[in-house]
């Protein structure tokens, strides 16, 4: 057992209070083994807690589909003014939002029957898939979206990814096309050369400027003529000629550019900038609940709260079972210890001489050195030093310590007077087998008469017993 003086005036430096976290790595891994079970409980149970959890879950499946969304260059129509302006900053967010409306998921509700199914309910399927089973993730630095959808169902899931994406690329084309149709509905052949002359690729086009340049020379200088002569004079006739050869040049090239538009929007603007890369395949592992990761995580918080709770219930224990117990909770210095001795008894003086004369040395040091220890705190005292012995409860060893302290005093050859001043259950007179009439109490009670010292049988000790 171990034992210390008296507390200083002050606590030795770098010692923690009773309730100091003052925690280090050492002492984390001294409070884990010394509290296992607690650490051990408590990650069990975290774990055990989630595997409960995530294993009663049921699995949600997602599937996704790759998607290509080009944007739209500038072509030959494009600069001609007559395909629709698709070059803003906005046009990849504003396909995103049309991948997630509303009239897309009815499109999809709705081939897919998902008023039937009891996980999008028959009031508002196309509301549920919306808010709750479709996610879009743009693919950064690159034109791929990923259609991803989710459902209890892993086949249910592919078909929702895989309806979406063609239900897009459909609204995708009918958009581009919507101009496309209009403009060949004016090109057609009720279209008037005045509607046909206003378009962009006819106004646009140099020889043609050139052709309506000339005609209108010829045009003034017929009018000019007019002036002075009739309509068969011969010069008027050339004039009227060039004229009209003119016009129907001019409207031959009208019609050319007309039908060359009508091929590009017949066959250019049938292309598709939206495809799918990668159609959603049926997965075959749930995406929620992460099982694995779950656990795993559970596993890692459940030691982390388990060391946690370890160390504080051991800064919550206040029993001493070493050194470092007591300078920390004390906050004073050990000043060593003696071995544990079993069957030890007050009636039998032969057992505590049989510590100092049996073939176990090892009590014998350890008292010595106990000695050495003591001596070496009271250096500093000058003249008659006085050693008390005491302790928090009864039974806890403070005569057996007094007494072979007192001996290992009396070996070195120290003069030692041993007192007995425990008044309840005095042990001194029994340890060394001497009589306890005279002794302390009465030299309290009265004080007529000096106590009686008592040899106690071994050099350089005697003894004061309780009286």
């Amino acid at each position: 057992m171990e034992f210390s003086p008296p507390p200083p005036s002050s606590p030795p430096p770098g010692a923690p209070g009773l309730l100091e976290f003052d925690l280090d790595l050492r002492y984390v891994g001294q409070a884990v083994i010394r509290r296992w079970q607690v650490a051990a409980a408590c990650a069990g149970l975290v774990v055990a807690g989630t595997a409960l959890a995530v294993f009663a879950m049921r699995p949600v499946y997602e599937a996704n589909a790759l998607i290509l969304i080009e944007k739209i260059g500038t072509n030959s129509l494009e600069k001609e003014g007559v395909a629709l302006d698709s070059t803003q900053d906005d046009y990849y967010q504003t396909q995103y939002q049309i991948l997630q409306s509303r009239t897309l998921a009815e499109k999809v509700a709705v081939e897919l029957n998902l008023a039937a199914n009891p996980e999008f309910g028959a009031v508002d399927p196309a509301g549920a898939l919306q808010r709750a089973h479709l996610r879009i993730e743009p693919l950064r630095r690159t034109r791929l979206v990923k259609v991803i959808a989710s459902a209890y169902s892993p086949d249910l899931a592919a078909a929702i990814a895989n309806t979406l994406a063609r239900r897009y690329i459909e609204a995708a084309l009918e958009n581009k096309l919507y101009f496309s149709r209009e403009l060949l509905k004016s090109l057609d052949g009720k279209a008037g050369a005045a509607t046909m002359e206003s378009l962009p690729a006819v106004v646009n086009n140099t020889l043609i400027q050139q052709l309506k340049g000339e005609l209108a020379t010829r045009k003034g200088e017929w009018a000019e003529l007019s002036q002075r002569y009739q309509s068969d004079h011969p010069r008027m006739r050339q004039l009227r000629a060039h004229i009209v050869a003119t016009e129907a040049q001019i409207e031959r090239e009208v019609r050319h550019i007309v039908e060359s538009v009508r091929i590009q929007l017949s066959g250019e603007f049938k292309g598709n900038s939206v495809q799918i890369v990668d159609p959603a395949q049926v997965p075959r592992l749930p995406a929620r609940p992460a099982r694995r990761r779950a656990l795993a995580l559970a596993l890692v918080l459940g030691i982390l709260a388990g060391v946690g709770l370890a160390v504080l219930v051991d800064r919550w224990d206040l029993t001493l079972r070493s050194a470092e117990d007591i300078e920390r909770f004390l906050r004073v210095r050990a000043l060593g210890s003696v071995p544990l001795f079993e069957g030890l008894s007050g009636e039998r003086p032969d057992r505590y001489d049989a510590i100092w004369t049996g073939p176990d040395a090892s009590a014998v040091e350890a008292f010595r050195n106990l000695r050495t220890a003591v001596s070496f705190r009271l250096s500093h005292v000058t003249g008659p030093t006085v050693i008390q012995v005491t302790s928090t409860l009864e039974a806890e060893g403070k005569s057996f310590i007094a007494a072979n302290l007192a001996r290992a005093y009396a070996w070195a050859g120290e003069k030692v007077l041993l007192i007995d001043g425990d008044l309840r259950k005095p042990m001194v007179h029994r340890i060394f087998g001497v009589e306890a009439e005279a002794g302390l109490s009465r030299y309290l009670s009265n004080g007529a008469e000096a106590p009686r010292h008592v040899p106690s049988g071994i050099a350089n000790l005697t003894l004061l017993p309780c009286g």
